[in-house]
């Protein structure tokens, strides 16, 4: 853990809930014992700040599943892997691409065909192996890379696109355009990871940074898969809620 940038704009206890964060991921791997991590009082002894600052920061991790509390013993990590199907995800997919695409500007860093790696064949209903055109993105908010996602776009859908437009606009709003149907579904996964070297170099962060991570499969009409991938999001810049009847 490091020393709380105080000179920022970034509130106080979100700079804690980052490192904190980054403190569970590492530990989620060790699921031998309960990992426990430090006490209210000592956090904001380290910090030099009030214990309801800390508290916030806990509570609002353990809200999102990654701590849990036992009365009178400690705040854990969470070592169970948690997933939510979320349905209508036509309007989830528009409301990221709505938030993400307001931005300053999105560029684009990759754009060619590849052989496609198994994970990603297999959600495209490929053989692995399969040429597609791969599309890395990375996009900027107020001068800082906040967003990089990673695509693979079936072979005979290619051709729609171009490299201009891609960095303007989501790719499921071009392919939809130009071929004249609607996208019929999103599936959508979320979770956390730690920053590795491709997206400490991509988002100009340290290695180890807690990230938001999205993985996608987009269908058109005809529930046919035409793009998957994944996004990875800078924690401090974003946070998503949803609410579902």
């Amino acid at each position: 853990m490091g020393k709380l940038d105080k000179m920022t704009r970034i509130p106080l206890y979100l700079q804690i809930k980052e490192q904190l964060l980054a403190q569970a991921l590492q530990l989620k791997s060790v699921k031998e014992t309960p990992q426990r991590i430090e006490s209210e009082e000592h956090l904001a002894k380290f910090y030099e700040v009030s214990r309801m600052t800390v508290r916030q920061a806990i509570q609002e991790l353990v809200d999102e599943g990654v701590l849990y509390k036992v009365r009178g013993i400690g705040t854990f990590v969470n070592t169970e892997e948690t997933a939510t199907a979320i349905y209508k995800t036509t309007g989830q997919e528009k409301h990221w691409d709505r938030l993400l695409f307001g931005t300053e500007r999105g560029e684009v860093l990759f754009f060619d065909m590849v052989a496609i790696p198994a994970e990603w064949a297999d959600c495209l209903r490929l053989e692995p192996g399969t040429e597609v055109l791969h599309i890395i993105r990375r996009r900027w908010q107020e001068g800082v890379p906040v967003a990089m996602d990673y695509r693979y776009v079936g072979k005979e859908y290619s051709g729609i696109l171009d490299k201009n437009a891609v960095a303007k606009e989501p790719l499921f709003g071009i392919l939809s355009r130009k071929l004249g149907v609607v996208v019929e579904r999103n599936e959508s996964m979320l979770g956390a990871i730690a920053a590795g070297e491709q997206e400490s170099e991509g988002l100009l962060i340290p290695v180890g940074t807690a990230l938001l991570k999205r993985r996608t499969i987009i269908y058109l009409t005809g529930d046919v898969p035409v793009i998957s991938g994944e996004s990875v999001y800078r924690s401090d810049r974003f946070r998503y809620s949803l609410s579902v009847k």
